[in-house]
C-alpha cells in the first residue's frame, strides 16, 4: 500500500523540520525510536508507523493484523506533535533573532 510509503516519508519530512532529521544509516524502527525519545507521547505511533513502512517496503508485504485506520490515527498523533515541534522551533528562532538586534 502505497499510503504506508507516503505516511513514512510525511513522517521523516516533518522530523527534518522539527530538528529530528534520520541518519542515512539508520533503519525506520531506529528513527522511530528516535522521534520518540524527542517526543515519548509519540513513541508507539511513531512506531507503528514505521513497523508497516518496513513490512511493505522491506518484507514486500502487507502488515499482519493493522488497517488503514490504524495507520490514520498515528499519523494524525505523529503530525501533531512533529508540527508543535516545529512551530516551538520557529519561536525560538525567531526570540534568539530579535535577542541578538537589541
Amino acid at each position: 500500500d502505497e499510503e504506508i510509503v507516503r505516511t513514512y516519508t510525511k513522517m521523516n519530512r516533518l522530523g527534518y523540520l522539527a530538528g529530528l532529521q534520520k541518519p542515512h544509516i539508520q533503519t525506520p524502527m531506529e528513527y522511530s525510536e528516535l522521534l520518540g525519545r524527542a517526543i515519548p507521547k509519540i513513541t508507539n505511533s511513531c512506531q507503528l508507523i514505521a513497523s508497516m513502512f518496513a513490512a511493505r517496503r522491506y518484507g514486500n508485504r502487507e502488515p499482519i493484523n493493522l488497517h488503514e485506520t490504524d495507520l490514520k490515527r498515528a499519523w494524525y498523533e505523529v503530525r501533531f506533535a512533529l508540527f508543535i515541534r516545529i512551530l516551538q522551533r520557529l519561536v525560538f528562532v525567531t526570540r534568539t533573532s530579535s535577542h541578538r538586534r537589541s
